[in-house]
Parts: structure tokens; sequence; C-alpha cells
């Protein structure tokens, strides 16, 4: 954050898997340190595009 001259992007997943189990995140409490002036909220809109045909090839 201190070599950050113009602009600083900080991501987080909202949604992470741990030992198999997948779990709601949240943003760290150290972000609502920041001044509410200096924050912009946005979700990405990017999203893996869903597979197209079968998953799995067929044998015979």
């Amino acid at each position: 954050m201190t070599r950050a001259k113009e602009q600083l992007y900080l991501t987080f997943a909202g949604k992470r898997r741990i030992y198999g189990k997948q779990e709601k995140r949240t943003p760290s409490p150290f972000v609502a340190d920041i001044e509410a002036r200096l924050r912009t909220h946005a979700v990405s809109a990017a999203k893996t595009p869903p597979k197209k045909g079968p998953s799995q090839l067929k044998l015979f």
C-alpha cells in the first residue's frame, strides 16, 4: 500500500474452499480503517464462462 502512487486495488474472494468445505469470506477488518472518502466498492463482472459441450469425452 505504501508504494501505490495513484490507485490501489484491494480484492478478496467472496467464497473460498478450505479442506473441501466452501466457506463465505468477508473483507479484512483493516479495510474499515481506510477513510470512507478513499474507498469505492465495486463488484467485478468478470466470471469464468460456462463450459460448452460435454465435460468428458466418450470412449465408444
